[in-house]
């Protein structure tokens, strides 16, 4: 066997050394440019932050969480009326008792709905909420919503049997018949007041237990054949000065835009918090407005000597809280305080309890004593 000649085999020409020493000076260039290239543009691998991924996490976890919440939670779904449900008719909707409310708030802010698309305007109504309630919004005709608006009519007298006589100055009289009982009525007003005034012609004749009742504006009634139609005159009070702590109900009513329902209410209000001292309290008067005032000009006055006062040294915590400016929790300051310092030299001392401010004070001194 003839042995390996590794000196023959190694052997090159020069043509294959240059060629390597080419692909050598080649590799060489490449390695070279490579980490120089890295020095140059300063290239770092790209690498995302866990903590930068977070805030995107959570929002995806929040979206999810909801979505599950509005799909598993409890929700009595019903056709419903938006314009015309109560509080708890949301809540079974879906709705939380603070959504609920702020629904209603808006709704009696003035806001109507007028097709179903209107609950979007409502942002506790998100897409999906929207979408689950859509089907099942029915919103009234305003038609039909008209024919149940509610007028004032004179009731003037109910009876077994037919009436025949006494409408004669009354103007057109209607009637109708309910279990029984012949009803009479006057035709429909817009507002109290206005059926008030027919209702001082009503009780001028021989109907003297008439009163204004709040009824359907389509009240079905048929007219009476009275013989002599006279037209309803408007009634013109008899202008005098009234006084407002001691003016009875005729009193009262003898003022324009006060008529005998607001003149008892006068006077319940005036009981309880023991007379006027400035006829500007009448406004405190539910339902009586500025124009009382303005349309009476010189006709009202107030005897503040007759306002009754209550003795805060010797008042009872109930006494006191029964009076309208003053508050369970204000009366049971004022009552501590007594117990705790003694009797009030001054009633300006009352300022001292901690829920008593100037405001308060104003509003209250003229009904307190320490006699």
């Amino acid at each position: 066997m003839t042995p390996l000649n590794f000196k023959k085999i190694l052997a090159t020409t020069s043509s294959e050394r240059k060629g390597t020493a080419v692909l050598i000076f080649i590799l060489f260039v490449l390695v070279l440019f490579y980490g120089v290239d890295d020095w140059l543009y300063d290239v770092k691998p790209v690498s995302v932050e866990v903590e930068e991924l977070a805030p995107v996490e959570k929002i995806e976890k929040i979206e999810q969480e909801y979505q599950k919440e509005v799909k598993d939670k409890a929700v009595d779904l019903f056709q419903f009326d938006p314009n015309v449900i109560g509080k708890s008719a949301w809540v079974k909707l879906g709705f939380s008792q603070k959504q609920a409310q702020s629904i209603l708030n808006f709704r009696n802010s003035g806001f109507h709905f007028y097709k179903k698309e209107d609950l979007k305007k409502l942002f506790v109504v998100d897409a999906i909420k929207y979408k689950q309630l859509a089907p099942y919004v029915v919103i009234a005709d305003l038609k039909e919503k008209q024919e149940h608006k509610k007028c004032y009519r004179v009731f003037i007298a109910g009876a077994a049997k037919p009436i025949y006589k006494g409408f004669e100055k009354l103007g057109q009289v209607f009637y109708r018949k309910s279990n029984q009982e012949y009803q009479y009525y006057s035709n429909a007003y817009a507002t109290w007041e206005l059926a008030e005034n027919q209702l001082k012609i009503v009780e001028e004749s021989m109907f003297s237990e008439a009163y204004v009742k709040k009824t359907d504006c389509n009240l079905k009634v048929y007219p009476v054949n009275v013989k002599n139609d006279t037209a309803i005159k408007i009634y013109k009070k008899k202008k005098q000065i009234v006084y407002l702590n001691k003016a009875d109900t005729s009193e009262l009513m003898s003022l324009t835009g006060i008529g005998r329902y607001y003149a008892k209410k006068i006077i319940d209000y005036r009981t309880k918090l023991g007379g006027f001292y400035k006829k500007e309290q009448l406004l405190e008067v539910y339902g009586v407005k500025q124009e009382v005032l303005e349309d009476n000009p010189n006709l009202i006055e107030v005897d503040s000597s007759l306002v009754q006062q209550i003795n805060i040294n010797l008042v009872s915590k109930e006494g006191l809280k029964s009076h309208p400016y003053i508050k369970w929790s204000v009366a049971n300051s004022i009552i501590l305080y007594r117990a705790n310092h003694g009797k009030y030299k001054k009633i300006e001392d009352i300022k001292k309890s901690v829920l008593v401010d100037d405001k308060l004070y104003e509003k209250i001194k003229r009904y307190l004593t320490i006699k």
